[in-house]
C-alpha cells in the first residue's frame, strides 16, 4: 500500500550509544500504531527516523515501495510527506487558524480560488471552525492541537507521526482529543506512528500496541492481546494501570 511503513532491523545511534537497535516493524496502510515505552527506550529516535530528522546507522525504512532509508538512500524530509506533531504544535504566532491553513494549500499549489473552502471545511472536520479568526495566543491547549492536526492532515499528509501530543494536556482534555485525532486521522486514510507515555492511549486509541524497551520491541500485538498475555514486567505495568 502506498502508505504503509515499512521498518527492518533499524539502527540508529547518538556517537557509541545506540537508541535504537534492530528494531523492526510494520504499519499497514490506515493504521495506527501505538508506541509506548520507558523515557529513554529510543521512541522518540525512531519516530525522528521515519521524518528523516535523523539518519539510521543501519537498516531500512520504506514507505509503500519507496524506500526512504537504507545503506545509500536517504529521503529528505520535506520529501515524504509525512505531518508530526509534538507537545507543542509549533504554531505560527501571527497567523490565525483559517491562515494557516490557507498557508499550506499555497505552498501546496491549490488554486487561490479553492483555498478557502478547503481550509474552512478541515477546520469543520477537527471541530474548529468557530476559531477560524482566532491567532494561536487566543486558542487552549486543545484547540492548538486540532489545529495542528488540521495542518498535517491537509498538507497532503500520509504518514502521521505523534510524539506525546497530548502529553501537555488535563485528563479530561486528553480524553476528548484522542479519539478527535484517531478518527480526523482514520478518515483521512493517514498511517499514524504514535509515541506515549500514556496506558490509557495505548490501549484506548491504539489499533496495534508497540512495546519499545531499551531500543527493541519487547511485544508487539493488539490492547487486548497485550492485556491477556503481557510479555515483560513493563508491559504488564501498562495493561494494569
Amino acid at each position: 500500500m502506498p502508505n504503509a511503513i515499512t521498518i527492518d532491523n533499524l539502527v540508529a545511534a547518538y556517537g557509541n550509544v545506540r537508541a535504537v537497535d534492530k528494531l523492526s516493524l510494520h504499519a499497514a496502510a490506515g493504521e495506527h500504531v501505538v508506541i509506548i515505552g520507558p523515557s529513554g527506550s529510543g521512541k522518540t529516535t525512531l519516530l525522528r527516523c521515519v521524518a528523516g530528522l535523523h539518519r539510521p546507522a543501519g537498516g531500512r525504512i520504506a514507505c509503500g515501495e519507496r524506500v526512504w532509508d537504507d545503506r545509500t538512500t536517504h529521503v529528505a524530509p520535506e520529501q515524504r510527506q509525512i505531518g508530526m506533531i509534538a507537545q507543542n504544535p509549533g504554531l505560527w504566532p501571527h497567523m490565525t487558524a483559517l491562515q494557516h491553513l490557507r498557508f499550506v494549500l499555497r505552498c501546496r499549489g491549490v488554486k487561490r480560488s479553492q483555498r478557502d473552502a478547503q481550509a474552512r471545511e478541515m477546520l469543520t472536520l477537527v471541530s474548529m471552525f468557530h476559531r477560524a479568526s482566532h491567532r494561536p495566543s487566543e486558542l487552549s491547549g486543545g484547540e492548538a492541537q486540532r489545529l495542528a492536526l488540521a495542518r498535517a492532515l491537509i498538507a497532503g499528509s500520509r504518514v502521521l507521526l505523534l510524539d506525546e501530543p497530548l502529553g501537555q494536556l488535563d485528563i479530561a482534555l486528553r480524553r476528548e482529543l484522542g479519539p478527535v485525532i484517531r478518527e480526523v486521522a482514520g478518515r483521512m486514510g493517514a498511517t499514524v506512528l504514535h509515541v506515549t507515555h500514556d496506558p490509557a492511549d495505548a490501549l484506548s486509541l491504539a489499533d496495534t500496541v508497540v512495546a519499545v524497551e531499551n531500543g527493541v520491541i519487547t511485544q508487539v500485538g493488539s490492547p487486548d492481546a497485550l492485556r491477556s498475555k503481557p510479555a515483560t514486567p513493563f508491559v504488564a505495568q501498562v495493561v494494569r494501570t
